[in-house]
């Protein structure tokens, strides 16, 4: 027995087999056939050898000694070990940094030299009549307001005109959760199969009410593993649900409205919320049992095969997609812009087929420290896309099938202690039955060299640079029936319906790209890591939709370039005892984006925006400037001035801004102490101009503070020259009742105004997140606990006026810089929950 002790006091893996019968009896076998000595000395002098020592964490079936040696034997019984999460989080939103409207004038306009109160029932949109201060009700049946008309002070029943607080923002709220189990079956000699099962929920209230929106998600995924095969199986789950879709800007067209509601009118009161005016909506009757829905089911499965031989790897995956969309973008009858209503109901389905193929090879050598692989892959996709109006008879159906082959040879050299490296040499070949042309051979090269030298300095310098050549094309799956909105000017965003897509992705040239980067990345004493990347991408023959009569057609335009600096600093830091550790990372990027040609016709094609104020692709400009009527100026570039003291302007629009910032900073930084971590996340954007729309239409109806501050200024003289010429000295007042009312300051230039007047620097720096964690870690079935608490935008200095300088208009692509009721950013704050099992 001491034997088999002091085995086990040697070899603690042992402790994990079982003393069998057989085992004893070879040791007492053993012992028979040899002179008795002491335990101790005789294992010493014994020849023993251990047989599969990778074992030793494993189950042990038995031990058997043969020709004097012990051997491990392991046992095969499958083991199952399981693991899992769930993890559970509720945050609360509400709208932030709102525009700021007035609240002292109510309804109205001038009238024959006097300010006169204009009710819903004139169909007055206009917010320039007399202050609230100088009108009372007068107490009649009025089916508008219950307290009844509005009459100069005096003249009523006494009881003061007040503003109304139309908003109907409330606070939105996000509760989502998940629960996922892993899971794998091992014997000691190998593994037999892995899974992972994870599903998930959420459920999320707008800050606009009547906008409750769901999404579900279920995703496993099981490999099976043979001797030197993998069986790869998954299966994907997405549906979301959305009570207002806002494709068409219908979420803005609530928000445009409760902004422009007159302070002297009440959105709540009336039978069927009727609006305050001829040209514009009751939110609450946009949002009230409108029958808008909008659905999303995503199903994808897939199936594959990885075969490891001794220096070839293969592979072969392959899944199955399919997309249903349903949505209802309908208008109700009464709604502005469609009065007898519209109907919009549209449907997509999305079919895609994708394959994957791989041979790797690794080639044998006889230098210490080099690896050397080829490999060959090839990428076939097949993409079908059906998209219905119903009740149009408009179905647009797209197909693509498309593949690509690459060929690549890797290199990588490792001298320990010194110098390592690598080179990466490929080429790719892409066609499809849509495009017009094949790309054949696309190089691509990318290497990286690291100095190590840990003996003599606390230094590592390592440098990287790549080239690559790749080619695109839209997928056949995404709407661009956004590029609709460039029919319509500003002053009909009432009407604007994207129900209008491609009419095919055939015939264009594929979209080419040759993308580069150097970089050096030097890393002091671990703690300290500084990066300095150089990156560029010159594009071309890039793809964009144009509107063309009554149908969008897909152009190839033209090219540009993007080009850059990054460079980011890491900082690590730790205490003696371990308790506390803190981490920063600061990131600087700034670039260029410039358009380098454009084809034949093409010279200041629209991209994005409206048709009188849109961004454009201008040879030898930035990339999406912003173009729209600007000021009359003269050679001098000084404002011309008419002869009624008020700026002209000019006949043709004109870029009027530049989209892309001057440089964009983030700082991270990660505290830790014992069981805490606490986390911010900051940006720093400079530069980058945004038209501010929202502004200009506010200013237009007289809803803006800007326009309640200034509509009393009276003696202004505007800076310029005249249009002879001569220096600017006509004084103006801004609002004078005594002149047709459409000559004021803010009316006179139309509903947007103009363009130049409202472009803006979009200069903020916001904290993006905050968020202390506090975890538990167990042993026993509930290994480890978080607890979190968190704040999102709870910070936000700009120089921007509107909202914010970072929203897209109506959430459509390439259109960063233009802003019209864009829904307000939000602060949330929230709880997080999660263990690991």
């Amino acid at each position: 027995m001491k034997r088999l002790l002091f085995l086990f006091l040697i070899f603690p893996s042992c402790l994990l087999a079982q003393e069998s019968d057989d085992y004893l009896k070879l040791i007492r076998e053993e012992l028979a056939a040899g002179p008795v000595a002491d335990s101790a000395t005789d294992m010493r002098l014994t020849s023993l050898r251990l047989f599969k020592r990778h074992f030793f964490t494993a189950d042990v079936k038995t031990v058997q000694l043969h020709n004097g040696k012990v051997e491990f034997v392991p046992g095969k019984e499958p083991v199952l070990r399981l693991g899992g999460s769930y993890s559970a989080g509720y945050s609360f939103k509400r709208a932030a940094s709102l525009p700021l409207l007035q609240r002292r004038y109510a309804q109205g306009r001038s009238v024959a030299g006097a300010l006169s109160w204009r009710g819903a029932e004139t169909g007055e949109m206009f917010s320039y009549g007399p202050a609230l201060s100088a009108l009372e009700y007068d107490g009649s049946t009025y089916p508008f307001d219950a307290n009844g008309r509005l009459v100069p002070a005096g003249t009523g029943n006494g009881k003061a005109a007040r503003p109304y607080d139309n908003s109907l923002l409330r606070t939105g709220s996000l509760f989502n959760q998940s629960f996922s189990l892993a899971g794998e079956l091992n014997t000691v000699s190998r593994r037999i199969l892995d899974f992972n099962f994870r599903i998930g929920n959420s459920s999320e209230q707008l800050i606009l009410p009547q906008n409750h929106n769901t999404g579900h998600q279920l995703d496993a995924r099981v490999n099976v593993f043979f001797k030197k095969l993998e069986l790869r199986t998954g299966y994907l789950l997405n549906e979301d649900k959305l009570a207002n879709p806002s494709r068409n800007g219908f979420l803005q067209r609530v928000y445009r409205n409760m902004l422009l509601t007159p302070a002297s009118f009440d959105n709540a009161y009336g039978a069927g919320t009727p609006a305050y005016g001829s040209n514009a909506d009751n939110p609450r009757f946009l949002l009230d049992r409108n029958g808008r829905n909008y659905s999303r089911r995503q199903q994808q499965g897939s199936l594959g095969l990885l075969l490891n031989l001794r220096r070839v790897k293969l592979k072969a995956l392959q899944s199955y997609e399919q997309v249903d969309e349903h949505a209802n973008e309908s208008y109700m009858p009464g709604t502005a812009g469609f009065p007898a209503g519209a109907i919009v109901l549209r449907d997509q389905q999305d079919r895609n087929y994708f394959l994957q193929t791989e041979a790797r090879y690794y080639v044998p050598h006889f230098a210490s420290g080099l690896d050397m692989e080829a490999s060959a892959g090839f990428v076939f996709t097949d993409n079908r896309s059906v998209t219905a109006y119903r009740l149009s008879a408009m179905q647009y159906d797209y197909q693509r099938s498309a593949g690509n082959l690459s060929l690549q040879y890797d290199i990588r050299y490792r001298n320990v202690g010194r110098f390592s490296g690598g080179l990466e040499l490929g080429a790719l070949s892409v066609f499809s039955n849509t495009a017009r042309n094949t790309s054949w051979m696309m190089p691509s090269v990318s290497g990286h060299l690291t100095f190590d030298d840990n003996y003599h300095s606390a230094l590592i310098f390592k440098a990287s640079g790549n080239y690559r050549q790749t080619a695109t094309e839209l997928p056949v799956g995404n709407s661009l029936a956004y590029a609709n909105l460039l029919r319509y000017a500003v002053s009909q965003a009432n009407l604007y319906l994207p129900n209008t897509e491609a009419d095919s992705f055939d015939g264009l040239d594929q979209t080419k790209a040759r993308s580069w980067n150097a970089g050096l990345e030097v890393t002091y004493d671990h703690l300290l890591v500084l990066t300095v990347n150089r990156f560029g991408q010159a594009t071309l023959h890039d793809v964009f939709p144009i509107a063309a009569g009554d149908r969008l057609e897909l152009r190839n335009v033209g090219g540009h370039r993007r080009e850059g600096w990054e460079l980011e600093l890491e900082k690590f830091s730790k205490n003696s005892g371990g308790k506390f550790s803190a981490s920063g990372t600061i990131s600087f990027t700034t670039w260029k984006h410039r358009v380098t040609a454009v084809e034949n016709g093409y010279d200041y094609t629209p991209l994005a925006g409206f048709s009188d104020v849109y961004k454009v692709m201008a040879k030898d400009q930035p990339f999406g400037v912003i173009m729209g009527s600007a000021w009359l100026r003269d050679a001098s570039g000084r404002m011309v001035i008419g002869a009624d003291g008020f700026p002209l302007v000019a006949p043709e629009p004109k870029i009027i801004g530049n989209p892309v910032p001057d440089f964009i900073m983030k700082f991270t930084n990660e505290l830790r102490y014992r069981k805490f971590r606490l986390q911010t996340n900051l940006e720093w954007r400079k530069g980058g101009d945004v038209w501010n729309g929202t502004a200009a239409v506010l200013d237009y109806y007289g809803r803006s503070a800007k326009s309640d501050l200034q509509r009393d200024v009276r003696g202004y003289v505007f800076p310029g020259v005249t249009q002879n010429g001569h220096p600017n000295n006509t004084p103006v007042q801004f609002y004078d009742p005594a002149k047709p009312f459409e000559q004021n300051r803010w009316v006179r230039y139309g509903y947007g105004g103009v363009a130049e007047d409202y472009i803006e620097k979009g200069d903020c720096l916001r904290l993006r997140n905050v968020e202390l964690a506090y975890s538990w870690t167990l042993k026993e079935v509930f290994q480890k606990i978080t607890v979190a608490a968190s704040a999102g935008n709870i910070i936000l200095w700009k120089a921007y006026s509107g909202s914010d300088p970072d929203r897209l208009l109506f959430d459509q692509p390439n259109t960063s810089g233009l802003d019209f009721f864009q829904l307000p950013p939000v602060q949330s704050y929230g709880l997080h929950f999660s263990f690991q099992f």
